[in-house]
């Protein structure tokens, strides 16, 4: 009797082995952690059968520029099965965040990853609009918004893989004299005060011409941005300033950020034909006049053929070739 018991209970595990060895796992979720720009980053993957089936993001400090991060980042990882994917220009610190915790969630699931192909790479083909803006920082959503909402066609490339630019990090306030927000606060300031400040924090080497221009309509700027939805209601005092003229969001968080979202939802509901991950390599020129720009992005090269060309590429900070040139010690 005892036998026969084993020999029952021998043939029950073996049935079990097999039906295990021949079955597919249930999809279960892990929690995966790690140290992100503004803070901790959680996100919940889900495996089925050594796949990553989907990545939703449990608590999150980013930025809301960095929201093309997150897409891309997770869009790529699940299309590939593979955490060896590429960061997001522009924001580093965040790509490198998300691959962190979702490789945390797979060690806790205790699998390996068998990674797939990638898709393959589509064709370019070249295009035409009326203005191209070259960079996506505040000028050149500024310029791309305006040209826009004017009724022409716009299309703004920009190299990295979010918008915003310098733009995105600045902290301070936005100077401008003779604003509605300052005469609500009290506070006395004009053109000519601001003009004066601003040529000596620069020593008096500034182009005047430039400063004026400047200072006379800074003041036009907080409006149309006022009206587009920033908020620069407080008004606080930066170093070199004589009286109170940061004009910054409510509390005086920082600007750049909040500047950079409604520029952006701006540009979106104009209309404004946004390209990432799109490096201008050359003006386009016929007959001494400019037609267009020639792009690159990750299938290659087209042209984008234009009636103008706005270049809003900023300052030079991030080649360290120039940086050099014109200034060894840094």
């Amino acid at each position: 009797m005892r036998l026969k018991s084993r020999t029952a209970a021998f043939f029950l595990v073996l049935l079990l082995i097999v039906t295990v060895s021949g079955s597919t796992f249930a999809a279960e979720s892990y929690t995966g952690v790690a140290e992100g720009h503004n803070g901790n980053l959680k996100l919940e993957v889900v495996i089925e059968n050594q796949e990553i089936m989907e990545i939703n993001v449990l608590e999150s400090e980013e930025s809301d520029f960095t929201d093309v991060a997150f897409d891309q980042v997770i869009s790529d990882i699940i299309a590939t099965n593979s955490t060896e994917v590429d960061i997001v220009s522009g924001a580093t610190v965040t790509s490198k965040a998300i691959i962190s915790a979702v490789k945390d969630a797979v060690n806790k699931a205790g699998v390996t990853l068998v990674a797939r192909a990638a898709v393959e790479k589509e064709a370019n083909s070249d295009t035409s609009t009326d203005i191209v803006v070259i960079g996506g920082g505040g000028a050149g959503l500024s310029a791309a918004i305006e040209a826009s909402n004017n009724g022409v066609d716009v299309i703004l490339v920009e190299k990295n893989a979010i918008l915003g630019g310098n733009t995105a990090y600045a902290t301070g306030g936005l100077n401008a004299a003779e604003t509605k927000f300052q005469k609500e606060n009290g506070i006395e300031d004009d053109a000519d005060l601001f003009f004066e400040d601003t040529m000596l924090g620069g020593k008096l080497k500034n182009n005047a011409l430039l400063v004026n221009k400047l200072t006379e309509t800074a003041d036009e700027t907080v409006a149309w941005l006022t009206k587009l939805g920033v908020d620069l209601s407080d008004v606080g005092s930066l170093g070199g300033a004589s009286v109170s003229r940061a004009h910054r969001p409510t509390g005086g968080a920082a600007v750049g950020s909040h500047l950079v979202d409604v520029l952006v939802e701006n540009a979106k509901k104009a209309g404004v034909d946004i390209r990432l991950s799109t490096k201008a390599v050359e003006v386009l020129q016929s007959k001494n006049k400019v037609n267009g720009i020639t792009v690159e992005n990750k299938n290659g090269r087209y042209n984008i053929n234009a009636e103008a060309v706005i270049v809003a590429t900023g300052g030079f900070g991030a080649n360290s070739e120039k940086v050099v040139k014109f200034d060894p010690s840094l």
